[in-house]
Order: structure tokens, then sequence, then C-alpha cells
């Protein structure tokens, strides 16, 4: 894209309204941000795929709100790290369970989750942090 075309986009955008030359301006901006910059941060958490588990229904293509996974060559899904916001609805959702959040496994997930509501005495109340962080340990 050139300086010219950008150009004509904006003239033909404030010939439609204000408001769609202010959305031009803007868009190009975020783009300019983004393709300026020397490296992308990315989530501390993000899914990735099992690719010997994937099943290929494509569960987690459809449910992401981010866009991150797709379908590779081989039929699979894969996850784009850059797009993963950590969200985990793919994990959740796929039938499969080939998706697993980076840094967290699905036992470590059931360990949290049993502390949480069952807690050490049975009375919801959480467990302590020690007794936690030893049963995530031995999950792994």
């Amino acid at each position: 894209m050139t300086i010219g075309t950008d150009c004509q986009r904006l003239l033909f955008a404030l010939q439609q309204s204000p408001e769609a030359a202010w959305n031009e301006i803007l868009t190009s901006g975020r783009a300019a941000t983004v393709l300026s910059k020397t490296q992308l941060d990315v989530s501390a958490q993000v899914s990735y795929v099992a690719r010997q588990k994937c099943i290929s229904r494509m569960t987690c293509v459809t449910v992401c709100p981010y866009s991150a996974p797709f379908c590779n060559k081989d039929g699979k899904g894969q996850i784009e790290a850059a797009k993963c916001m950590g969200f985990g609805i793919c994990a959740s959702e796929c039938p499969a369970r080939a998706i697993q959040l980076h840094h967290f496994e699905t036992g470590q997930f059931l360990v949290m989750i049993r502390q949480l509501f069952a807690g050490g005495n049975g009375n919801g109340t959480p467990a302590t942090g020690e007794r936690v962080e030893k049963e995530l340990a031995e999950t792994v």
C-alpha cells in the first residue's frame, strides 16, 4: 500500500461522511502502531493443540472470540499465539480435549477447582496455599 492509495481512501471516506473519514484515520493509525513494532507482546498464557489428539472438529475455531485457532495444512487445529489471549474457551469446548492452556494442564485446573469449591475441610473454604501447591506439583 502506498501513500497515494491511503490518500485516495481517505478522500473517498470524506466524501461518504465525517465518521467514515475518522474511522479510516483511526484504522490506519492502529495498523501503523502494530506494524511499527519490532516485537509483539503475547499473553503469558496461551492455548496449544496436541495434534495427535485433535480430531479436526474445529469447535475451537468457532468458539474463540479472538479468532486465534485455525485449520492448518494437515487439517488439524492450530493456535496463533499472537492472537491468543488465554481465554480458554477453546480448551473447555474441545471434544477431544486436545487443547491445553500453556503453563497449566487439565489436572492442575481440576485441583484448583476442587480446592476452590471443596476446600481442605469440606466446608467450602479454600485450603492452605502450601497444600494447594503440593497437590498441583503432584499432577505434573
